[in-house]
């Protein structure tokens, strides 16, 4: 299972970075909200994402950020 960690302002959507373990991404996506501009949102979350970087379909949420 790969984990995601994302960056959402508005209805704009990044992946900034892919993580194979939980723990890992869970200390990457504090480190992004530490370092993220006010009215972002940080997430980590699990699902598929397409080759442009998208979410596709459903997704699992593990933790927001904001």
């Amino acid at each position: 299972m790969e984990f995601i960690i994302t960056l959402t302002n508005g209805n704009n959507r990044k992946v900034l970075s892919r993580h194979k373990n939980l723990d890992d991404a869970m200390a990457a996506g504090k480190s992004a909200f530490e370092k993220s501009n006010r009215g972002d949102v940080i997430s980590c979350i699990s699902g598929k994402i397409n080759e442009e970087g998208k979410i596709e379909g459903q997704y699992r949420l593990y933790e927001s950020w904001f």
